[in-house]
């Protein structure tokens, strides 16, 4: 038992998963290690039939399921492990809307409460399902509105790639354009060219007639 617990915490240590999502499982091992319980998966055997060399029973004390029905009041079925699960709540991580609490979406891979449809923050498909003043743009891989870009304000984007399919930013407020301000002309260097790009295209009035 000891050794299995080191092995998945020296899992752990090497994969992008954290103790706080684990715990359910750790708590499940140590439960195992005092109770003796029939295995939901219909394996019959208890742990004084276990012989030395036999691989532990991940699924000994979990309900196994298929869908969300199968569970009870309070839990959803995770479908990477198949089994019956608690629901996480504010600030907790997960990997869907399932996994939180009623009132609570999984946004950024953690439960937050539910914001109202149309507002910044919200979840969109398109910019109609936002406010005045808003656009529909992607947050950390999350479509979300997001308020338009005041005067004044950086509004350079890349042509595209990853960082921009992953994280973009709303086109300038009505009346206003994505220009370049700064007195002297963009270098020719390429690097520092982008970096002036960066900076120096900001939200601002046109200099031709906006219909």
């Amino acid at each position: 038992m000891k050794l299995a617990i080191l092995l998945l915490m020296a899992g752990c240590w090497a994969t992008p998963c954290t103790a706080q999502g684990l715990s359910w499982l750790f708590k499940r091992l140590y439960k195992t290690s005092r109770h003796n319980t029939r295995d939901l998966s219909d394996n019959r055997y208890t742990s004084h039939q276990v012989t030395i060399g036999q691989p532990y029973n991940f699924y000994q004390h979990l309900r196994l399921c298929t869908n969300d029905r199968v569970c009870g009041r309070g839990q959803f079925c995770d479908q990477h492990y198949g089994v019956c699960r608690d629901h996480m709540t504010e600030g907790q991580e997960c990997r869907g809307d399932a996994m939180c609490e009623a009132g609570y979406d999984c946004m950024f891979g953690l439960c937050q409460k539910r914001i109202k449809r149309g507002r910044e923050g919200a979840r969109c498909r398109k910019e109609r399902d936002c406010g005045a003043g808003m656009c529909c743009a992607r947050r950390h891989g999350e479509q979300v509105c997001q308020r338009r870009l005041p005067l004044g304000h950086k509004c350079y984007v890349p042509e595209g790639g990853l960082d921009y399919s992953m994280n973009q930013v709303c086109p300038c407020e009505s009346g206003l354009v994505c220009k370049y301000t700064a007195e002297q002309p963009p270098s020719k260097h390429q690097l520092i060219a982008l970096m002036s790009a960066s900076e120096d295209m900001r939200c601002a009035a046109p200099s031709y007639r906006v219909d």
